[in-house]
Order: structure tokens, then C-alpha cells, then sequence
């Protein structure tokens, strides 16, 4: 039986997406309270990206890298009584990290536009692999 690597559940940006999800593992909630602050002062179209955004991911891939963000997210246990001023923006903080990984996972298959709108607030307050993704470094790695 042959072994499965991470790498290959993840797709083949799999190292940028790896790096993201470690830096969401070792955040902080101050590196949320500034991700939520950014948040508050507006992403134009990000309401029309996110209710459309598809990631063109297989099946599998989408399942690994959803579980592999979800999971670093849960393993925070932030809570919204933690951000008591961005309350409304903390109930989707989860699907941001979420619809972050794939969006990496995904690369160019996601629109400019759309990337810009959901990876952006991550790279404005100091996320790398969003950064990364968002420079096109992703294009740049092995497949």
C-alpha cells in the first residue's frame, strides 16, 4: 500500500498552505484583535467573493486542507467573549481561516480579485503565506 503524503492530501501548493496553517497555530488573540480591527475598516466585494468563492480544488484536497485549517483554528479556542468589540466580525473568523487555506491551496485557479479579497486582511497584519500567495511566490514552487 503506498503511503499518502501530507503534501499530496493538501494539493500542490501544499507547503504554503502548511505555513499557514502553523501560523495560525502559534497566533496569538492579539494578532486576531488586529485581524478583526482590519476587518472593521472594510474590504470591498468581500461579501460578493466569499458568497461566491470556489476554489476548483478536487474533493479530496478541499476536504484536507479544510480540516487542516479548521483544526489549527479550533486548536486556539478563541472565543467571542475574547473580542467583545469585533463580536460580529468574530463569528467568521473561522470560515476566514478556513476560505484562506483554500484559496492558497487553490493559486491562480482563484481569481486576483477574489485572492486580494480574502488573503489580503491576513497579509496586512502580518500573516506570511497569505503574503506569499498573494505576491505569487505559490506559482513559484514545485508542483
Amino acid at each position: 500500500m503506498s503511503r499518502v503524503t501530507v503534501a499530496s492530501k493538501l494539493g500542490e501548493h501544499a507547503e504554503l498552505v502548511e505555513k499557514f496553517v502553523q501560523e495560525v497555530r502559534s497566533s496569538t488573540q492579539e494578532d486576531w484583535q488586529r485581524y478583526l480591527a482590519r476587518l472593521d475598516e472594510g474590504v470591498p466585494g468581500r461579501r460578493k467573493v466569499f458568497s461566491t468563492l470556489e476554489p476548483g480544488l478536487g474533493a479530496a484536497v478541499e476536504s484536507a486542507v479544510d480540516k487542516a485549517a479548521n483544526d489549527a483554528y479550533l486548536s486556539l479556542g478563541l472565543s467571542s467573549e475574547l473580542f467583545p468589540d469585533h463580536w460580529a466580525r468574530f463569528i467568521s473568523l473561522q470560515t476566514d481561516v478556513i476560505a484562506a487555506a483554500l484559496v492558497i491551496a487553490a493559486g491562480d485557479r482563484v481569481p486576483p480579485e477574489s485572492r486580494r479579497v480574502v488573503l489580503g486582511p491576513f497579509a496586512d497584519v502580518g500573516f506570511t503565506a497569505p503574503a506569499l500567495a498573494l505576491s505569487g511566490a505559490a506559482a513559484n514552487e514545485p508542483r
